[in-house]
C-alpha cells in the first residue's frame, strides 16, 4: 500500500493521517518512531474461574463426619475481551511539508501559509512531528518489501564503523564514533534568535530519525510560517554538524574486515596508553 493512501481529507478541509501503525503526534510533540503514538491500546477484563471444590482448610468444622460437604460458589464471569478500533490521527497533517537527506534530517521545510489559522501554536511541535513522519515513511518505503532490512536502518555497518574508527586522532573521537554507531548519542539542534532568552527551535535526533521537533509557541505565533520552516532546517544543520560522517572510500577500503578489526583493537591499545 501506497504511503499517500494514509492522508485523508477531514471534514474540516485539512489532511489527517489514518491507520498507519508506526505511530502518531500528540499535542507536546513526539518521537519519530516514537513520536507517531498510534498503537491500539487492549482493554483485558480480569477475573479467574475456579471450579467448586472441598479442602479441608474450608471448612471450620472438619471434625463433624456428619456435617454434609460445602462447595465454594464460582465466582462471575470474567468481563469479555475489548478492543479499542478507533483509527488514531496524526495532528496537523498537510501543515508542514519536508525533504529529507540519507541521514534523516530535514534539507527543506515548505510550511503552509495558513499555518496560524488553522492551528493552535501550542499545536505546531505536533503538526512538524507529523509532516516529518509523513516524509519520512515516504523515505523508506521503496525499502519496506526489500529482503534486505539493512536497507531501512540509520545504522552504519560493522565495516563503515571501523574505517571511520581508524581515522579517530583522539580517545575522546574514538569513543564518540562508537556510541554514536550503536544509537547511543542523542544530538540536539537548537535555532538560536536574537532577542529571546531560549532557543524557539529545537531538533532532538541520535544516529537517525529526529526524536522531536520543539517549536515555542511564545515565538511562534508572531512568526512568519516560512521563517518558522527555516528555524527547522537550521537546526538540522547543527546536528550534521555533530553527527559522525561514516565513510568506506579512504586508504582502508581494500583491506579485509579482519585486518581491520585487529587494527582497531590496537588504536584503541594506542590511544589508552597515551591517556594515562
Amino acid at each position: 500500500m501506497k504511503i499517500d493512501s494514509f492522508i485523508d481529507k477531514s471534514s474540516h478541509g485539512e489532511e489527517s493521517v489514518v491507520g498507519c501503525r508506526a505511530g502518531g503526534t500528540t499535542r507536546s510533540g513526539g518521537t519519530a518512531y516514537d513520536h507517531a503514538e498510534m498503537a491500539v491500546e487492549n482493554s483485558l477484563g480480569s477475573g479467574v474461574m475456579t471450579a467448586g471444590h472441598f479442602n479441608h482448610y474450608d471448612d471450620p468444622d472438619a471434625d463433624r463426619d456428619d456435617e454434609p460437604l460445602v462447595h465454594k460458589p464460582l465466582p462471575s464471569s470474567p468481563e469479555p475481551v475489548t478492543w479499542d478500533t478507533a483509527e488514531p490521527t496524526f495532528l496537523g497533517a498537510g501543515l508542514f511539508e519536508m525533504v529529507l537527506d540519507e541521514g534523516r534530517l530535514p534539507v527543506d521545510v515548505d510550511v503552509n501559509r495558513h499555518l496560524h489559522d488553522r492551528l493552535d501554536p501550542r499545536d505546531f511541535s505536533a503538526a512538524a512531528m507529523t509532516g516529518y513522519t509523513v516524509a519520512l515513511l515516504r523515505q523508506v518505503e521503496p525499502y519496506i518489501m526489500q529482503p534486505d532490512s539493512n536497507a531501512l536502518s540509520s545504522m552504519p555497518t560493522r565495516r563503515a564503523e571501523l574505517i571511520t574508527l581508524l581515522e579517530a586522532s583522539s580517545l575522546e573521537e574514538f569513543e564518540a564514533i562508537e556510541r554514536a554507531a550503536w544509537g547511543l548519542t542523542t544530538y540536539s539542534g537548537r535555532a538560536e534568535r536574537s532577542g529571546w532568552d531560549f532557543p524557539p527551535v529545537v531538533l532532538t535526533a541520535r544516529l537517525g530519525p529526529v526524536d522531536r521537533i520543539d517549536i515555542d509557541p511564545r515565538w511562534a505565533i508572531s512568526k512568519e510560517p516560512s521563517y518558522i520552516g527555516d528555524g527547522i532546517v537550521e537546526c538540522a544543520d547543527r546536528i550534521r554538524e555533530q553527527r559522525p560522517r561514516f565513510r568506506v572510500d579512504t586508504g582502508s577500503v581494500h583491506r579485509a574486515d579482519d585486518e581491520l578489526e585487529a587494527a582497531v583493537r590496537e588504536r584503541r591499545s594506542y590511544f589508552s596508553r597515551s591517556s594515562q
